[in-house]
């Protein structure tokens, strides 16, 4: 893990970033990681990668998946 944002409202973005492509088996590997976190606090998994995501992995998992020209 990345990077961690806890809100006061109890909400946590919990993230990983990639200097590479994020491809549907590094997401679902990320997200297999923060299992530990379910029931234990409110969070969203964000990834970002420097290049460009699929729209198919952007919308297949449980993750917000972004791209730095998604975010720019």
């Amino acid at each position: 893990m990345d990077f961690v944002v806890a809100l006061k409202s109890g909400l946590s973005y919990l993230g990983e970033t990639k200097w590479g492509g994020i491809d549907p088996k590094t997401v679902s590997s990320f997200v297999e990681k923060l299992t530990y976190f379910r029931g234990k606090t409110s969070y969203e998994a964000v990834m970002i990668s420097a290049d460009n995501v699929s729209t198919d992995v952007q919308k297949r998992f449980d993750c917000q998946v972004y791209s730095l020209k998604d975010l720019v």
